[in-house]
């Protein structure tokens, strides 16, 4: 007689043997990207989406909340070109939606800002090819990301007194708020 309620129940959905265990990304927790897309403050405006992949796992509680590789969505927050005699050019982006389970999620990030130098072109790239020397003495798949930290800001070119930003730049951001998975 018992099994017979417990399966009446089980039936009409009043007992639950499985309970969905949501998993929370906290605010704080840091995320590595590899841009997919070249973004060039010359050509790219506000609004401009671009993508990227996740360069690891984001793992939460033991269990691995979206998977390294998954496709990793952003958005040009800022981009202002340099006058020809004053100011300087300047770019903003953040992340908007990563793609968990073949499901877009929507996130929040900080944004990064990058701002060019009123200086001549000959030296951003002198400063990149230092930065990446660098980098590669760091070594390794590990020290590849940490050289793309340390020289992050080598990546990011100035042409003509825009920026840009190469595809296969890391860029490394932080969730602004928590996200249900």
């Amino acid at each position: 007689m018992k099994k017979i309620i417990t399966i009446l129940f089980l039936m009409m959905g009043l007992v639950s043997y499985s309970e969905e265990v949501k998993l929370v990304i906290p605010r704080g927790t840091s995320m590595m990207i590899k841009t997919f897309d070249t973004i060039d403050g010359s050509k790219h405006n506000a609004g401009h989406k671009f993508s990227a992949i996740l360069e690891g796992d984001i793992v939460i509680d033991s269990k691995v909340a979206v998977k390294s590789g998954s496709r990793v969505y952003g958005i040009v927050v800022e981009s202002v070109r340099a006058g020809r005699l004053v100011g300087s050019s300047k770019l903003t982006i953040k992340l908007t939606q990563v793609m968990v389970e073949n499901k877009l999620v929507h996130i929040t990030t900080n944004q990064l800002n990058y701002t060019g130098e009123q200086g001549s072109g000959a030296d951003t790239v002198g400063k990149t090819a230092r930065t990446a020397a660098i980098g590669g003495l760091i070594g390794g798949s590990s020290g590849a990301k940490t050289g793309a930290k340390v020289g992050l800001g080598a990546s990011v070119l100035t042409k003509g007194g825009a920026i840009g930003i190469p595809s296969g730049t890391y860029l490394d951001f932080t969730f602004d708020q928590d996200v249900v998975l």
